[in-house]
């Protein structure tokens, strides 16, 4: 359909999605319990990206959101731009690109030296012009036009 509203998510989206209803480091806890947990280090990766579902998915059905490859996002890259929301918090706010064509990454990757660079508030800068062999996406639509499209197709 024309204007399918196919993007990538924003950083909040992405967030949410990787949290999956926790506050916690990590959807399924405060630290990293077990080899499953771990997801994709350097020493368990072979230094490679995996296939999509190889570990187990979070409770809102996502796979691979502490591993595997990072993930870019809508937004524009911005350090200091949740602390604007300190005292006043957002809704799903959008950073607009900041410095030099930089964009959002979130995630973890297989290239991870310790575990804690994909907790779900990891948040690192991307350039979009570069290569990375450890960069993906994940493709979100609004509920909205979902289901237009389920409408459309009956």
């Amino acid at each position: 359909l024309p204007g399918d509203g196919y993007r990538m998510p924003r950083e909040a989206q992405w967030e949410f999605a990787c949290r999956a209803g926790t506050t916690t480091p990590y959807w399924f806890g405060d630290r990293i319990n077990n080899a499953a947990q771990s997801e994709w280090v350097t020493d368990d990766s072979a230094g490679k990206t995996r296939p999509v579902g190889s570990y187990g998915s979070n409770p809102f059905g996502f796979y691979d959101m502490h591993g595997n490859v990072r993930e870019w996002c809508q937004d524009g890259w911005n350090s200091a731009f949740y602390y604007s929301f300190k005292n006043q918090p957002a809704v799903d706010p959008l950073s607009k690109p900041h410095g030099p064509h930089m964009h959002m990454v979130r995630g973890g990757t297989w290239e991870m030296k310790t575990l804690i660079e994909g907790r779900s508030a990891a948040r690192r800068p991307g350039v979009p012009s570069k290569r990375y062999e450890n960069y993906g996406c994940r493709i979100s639509i609004s509920v909205q036009n979902a289901r237009r499209m389920i409408e459309h197709q009956r």
